[in-house]
C-alpha cells in the first residue's frame, strides 16, 4: 500500500472547480484502490473506489440520496442514491437539473 500513498504520485490528477464543490473532476484515469490528493482550501487524502475516467465527477465526501450534488459552485443535481466518497458521481446516482425540470427520470431515493 505504500506505493498507492505515495505523495509524488497522487499531485495532478484531480481538480476541484469551486471551494463550494462537493466533487472533483478527474483529469486521468484512476484506477480502484489508489488514492488521489485533493487540494480544497486544505489537502484531502481521497481513496478510489472505483474505476473513474478522465473527465468523470468523483464525490469529496459521503453524499446522502435527497443531497444536492454541486460543481462550478452551481448545483448540478441531485443524489438519487446514497454515493460513497471516492466513487463516480454519474446518471446511476445523480439526476442532473434538466432530468429533474422535465419530470422524466425518478428523483426517488433508492
Amino acid at each position: 500500500m505504500e506505493d498507492q500513498v505515495n505523495p509524488s504520485s497522487l499531485s495532478e490528477s484531480v481538480i476541484v472547480l469551486n471551494e463550494k464543490d462537493n466533487v472533483c473532476v478527474a483529469l486521468k484515469d484512476i484506477l480502484p484502490g489508489k488514492y488521489v490528493l485533493v487540494h480544497k482550501g486544505t489537502e484531502i487524502l481521497l481513496n478510489i473506489v472505483q474505476r473513474i475516467n478522465a473527465g468523470f465527477k468523483i464525490s469529496l465526501t459521503p453524499i446522502k440520496c435527497g443531497s444536492s450534488i454541486y460543481k462550478y459552485g452551481h448545483k448540478i443535481g441531485t443524489a438519487c442514491k446514497d454515493i460513497k466518497s471516492g466513487e463516480q458521481v454519474h446518471v446511476d446516482n445523480m439526476r442532473g437539473l434538466t432530468d429533474m425540470r422535465r419530470g422524466g427520470s425518478n428523483n426517488q431515493c433508492v
